[in-house]
């Protein structure tokens, strides 16, 4: 059996509220003008769809095929004209939208069971969106700012957050595609910050902070172990790029970067190898930071800091390699520090400080 509601309001105040076969409820609340809301539940038990509209001009619509699936949508703020959708095809998945401010729009798709997702748009302009085709994951995305996250998720029991209370425009791409994943995304006090994140691997862990204007971060994590990165950008056109791909199932690859100037770039490439940690520091202008791990128990501490513009690039292969390099530059009128470390061999270390 499908059952559908239709309802418009026009200068007027609309309660329905539907409660059909098997235990499914429809419930629909307009005090606004000019609202429209859709919902549909075809066939399954146990269904509940809520839609609220409290401002103007909004635009709901909610779809359910299964059993235990809880869709619900507010609508509010002062001007309206936010468009809501939320499709859910499984059991017990749950879908929450609550947007208030203006010209929002928000869509949450779930495919599969026992899948939470959460919008909550307290900003005006702003844009999100949600897939979800598997089990048990989870997404939690606070928009307080102008900002577009886009979220696909396709496998089971992965997370992800995402917090945003910049004052422009800021981007978020999060794809999970395999299992157990998190993504913790923070972006407050900035402009026109971007993050995009693609985890392929088994346990891929990713944090990232930005704190400034015009940052970059890009994270890709695949291969059968563990991953784990770690960024914090709070500076402005900062750069990070991370690439973690394990082949051993007994390596795990570990990077933190943290970024407090301008104009830096960070690349780090750690592939196979067991327990290979990169941690980049940069406190000035223009520094570059490039670091290959291939091989086991690398590690590579950079820290460059000054005003001018510091260089770093360390090649680690094989097992028990330590690099450090430490470069300072206190003077405006200094050239550039420069260092290159290469190492192929077992047990190797060295220590480059440059002032």
């Amino acid at each position: 059996m499908t059952i559908k509601i239709l309802t418009l309001a026009i200068s007027a105040v609309l309660f329905c509220s539907t409660r059909v076969w098997a235990g499914n409820t429809m419930t629909g609340t307009s005090t606004g003008n000019v609202n429209a809301m859709t919902a549909e539940q075809a066939g399954g038990d146990f269904n509940s769809i809520t839609i609220i509209q409290t401002s103007d001009s909004n635009t709901a619509s909610a779809q359910q095929t299964g059993s235990s699936n809880i869709a619900s949508i507010f609508q509010g703020g002062l001007s309206g004209l936010n468009t809501a959708s939320i499709i859910q095809n499984g059991l017990g998945n749950s879908a929450t939208i609550n947007e208030e401010g203006s010209h929002n729009t928000a869509s949450i798709s779930q495919i599969g069971n026992d899948n939470l997702a959460i919008i909550h748009q307290s900003a005006s302009n702003v844009k999100a969106g949600i897939r979800q085709t598997g089990d048990l994951n989870y997404v939690d995305i606070e928009q307080l700012n102008d900002t577009e996250p886009q979220v696909t998720q396709t496998g089971s029991g992965n997370a992800i957050f995402i917090n945003n209370t910049g004052y422009f425009p800021n981007y978020q791409t999060i794809v999970q595609t395999t299992d157990t994943n998190v993504a913790n995304i923070n972006q407050a006090t900035g402009i026109n910050n971007a993050v995009n994140v693609a985890q392929s691997g088994t346990v891929d862990n990713t944090t990232i902070t930005q704190k400034g204007s015009f940052n970059s971060s890009t994270i890709a994590q695949g291969g059968i172990a563990t991953n784990n990165a770690i960024v914090t950008q709070e500076g402005e056109s900062n750069t990070t790029v991370i690439n973690q791909n394990i082949a051993d199932i007994n390596g795990d690859n570990q990077t933190t970067v943290a970024q407090a100037g301008t104009g830096n770039a960070a690349t780090i490439d750690q592939t196979d190898g067991n327990t290979n940690i990169a941690t980049v520091t940069q406190n000035g202008t223009n520094a570059n930071t490039v670091v290959a791990q291939s091989g086991s128990y690398n590690t590579s501490t950079i820290d460059q800091g000054g005003t001018v513009l510091d260089t770093a690039s360390a090649n680690q292969t094989g097992n028990g390699n330590v690099a450090t390099i430490n470069q300072h530059i206190t003077d405006t009128y200094v050239s550039i520090d420069n260092a290159i470390v290469v190492q192929n061999g077992y047990a190797n270390t060295l220590s480059i400080t440059q002032q």
